[in-house]
């Protein structure tokens, strides 16, 4: 029943006295007060949507419209983009963001507040949308070369084109981003990235990186080489007798490799998120510890702890972020207590189910002792994961922290924090896991 016509018979109800009435009466003050706030928020947000999603009631469907304004849960809606009335099928006017395939906006949906504790992220989230997106038909050739006539002749044949045309392929690309996004949940930070890829409007990556799937000069380079893929592999470059679309260089500051290169900049796409041996997670730190840290730090890698052949899917450049945070950390610790020169062994090896990427500073102790870790763990670490660990991967600690107290503490897992005692245990052990 209708709240409305729910007030009106109770208020004619001849057994309600006038002290009821009164007291009624207050109570549907206070509750028209909330639902119109309520209603104010939901219009406001309706409005959200449609602008998000670059949708007017001209182009909406009525069961696109009605899925928004009566559901008014993102994650159930089914937006589909040839469900469009009037949609001019062209890469500007194909719109993605993630608010319109997850929530709208977290600070306004979400009933948690700033002061409330952090809730843990799953890192298996991340690594199942980042292998579905390597697998995906469509998607798995932006961060891999073309190096077959027949992938070619396959775009051509689904896309109904008479030769092949870059701004049909980015069409496709951009839908079947929209499906992938449809199954997944991922981390804001990561959709803009690949979406940015993607569809422009934008750089992307910590090398903010400006060349695109949309951008201006490969636009440009495709409508004078049509029948040429940007990206080809070896073989269909030697057949075109062209290494495809070529730019200004710029030089990563994540691998120190130069891309200038389309093909090269689809591998350098993939490298952000895949390590295996030709993308070591070795190379990578070494590369940086090189840049930034070699004349601070007395690091030991070798070969035996630090496994190449390994294949992680992943964030990879928060990853080495977090290794740089940490890397920092055990250097405010040198300052402030005047410590020796940080001896830093590194190692990355598979353990059972996991992965685990250690940074072990062996000659220390911890500053604090076992329960004060469990019950404030401190502003350096709370950062750390809020910023960088919570969704990529889970962290523990194991430490000597002094009088004879050795232990191992799940410091973010998704599990109560605990303390597991071990054996006398040298320095202090930062343990990043990676569930397989």
């Amino acid at each position: 029943m209708n709240k409305f016509k729910f007030i009106k018979q109770l208020l004619e109800n001849e057994k309600f006295n006038t002290s009821q009435k009164d007291r009624f009466l207050s109570l549907v003050s206070k509750e028209l007060e909330t639902t119109n706030k309520l209603e104010v928020g939901l219009i406001n947000d309706v409005k959200e949507i449609k602008e998000t999603l670059g949708l007017d009631k001209k182009t909406m469907t009525e069961d696109v419209v009605n899925s928004v304004t009566q559901k008014l849960d993102i994650e159930k809606i089914e937006l589909d983009i040839k469900k469009c009335d009037n949609i001019n099928k062209t890469t500007n006017d194909i719109k993605i963001d993630y608010n319109s395939i997850h929530q709208i906006n977290e600070d306004k949906m979400s009933s948690v507040k700033k002061n409330e504790e952090l809730k843990y992220l799953s890192p298996q989230g991340l690594r199942a949308f980042l292998i579905d997106y390597n697998q995906d038909p469509i998607l798995k050739y932006t961060c891999h070369q073309i190096d077959d006539i027949d992938v070619v002749n396959q775009l051509i044949q689904e896309e109904e084109m008479k030769v092949y045309e870059i701004n049909k392929h980015q069409e496709r690309i951009s839908l079947a981003f929209v499906s992938l996004l449809k199954k997944h949940k991922i981390n804001k930070k990561i959709y803009s990235l690949i979406n940015t890829y993607l569809n422009g409007n934008g750089t992307w990556s910590s090398d903010n990186i400006s060349i695109n799937w949309k951008s201006t000069q490969l636009q440009e380079w495709g409508d004078v080489n049509k029948k040429m893929v940007p990206h080809p592999g070896l073989n269909l470059s030697n057949s075109y007798k062209s290494r495809g679309f070529q730019f200004d260089y710029f030089k990563s500051n994540i691998t120190g490799k130069k891309v200038k290169t389309f093909s090269q900049l689809v591998i350098h796409f993939k490298n952000l998120f895949h390590i295996r041996a030709d993308n070591s997670l070795k190379d990578l730190i070494e590369y940086r510890n090189l840049k930034k840290w070699n004349d601070k730090v007395e690091f030991q890698i070798d070969n035996d702890s630090f496994w190449t052949n390994i294949e992680l899917f992943t964030d990879v450049d928060k990853l080495l972020q977090a290794y740089d945070n940490i890397i920092t950390m055990i250097l405010d610790l040198v300052n402030e207590f005047n410590l020796p020169k940080p001896q830093i062994k590194i190692s990355f090896i598979e353990e059972g189910d996991y992965v685990e990427l250690s940074i072990h500073h062996r000659n220390t102790v911890f500053k604090k002792t076992m329960n004060n870790l469990i019950n404030r763990i401190g502003e350096s670490h709370t950062a750390l994961i809020k910023k960088l660990v919570n969704g990529l991967c889970d962290l523990h600690i194991k430490a000597d922290f002094d009088n004879n107290q050795y232990a191992l503490i799940n410091l973010w897992d998704g599990e109560e924090r605990k303390q597991t005692p071990i054996a006398k245990f040298e320095g202090v052990q930062h343990i990043l896991l990676f569930k397989q």
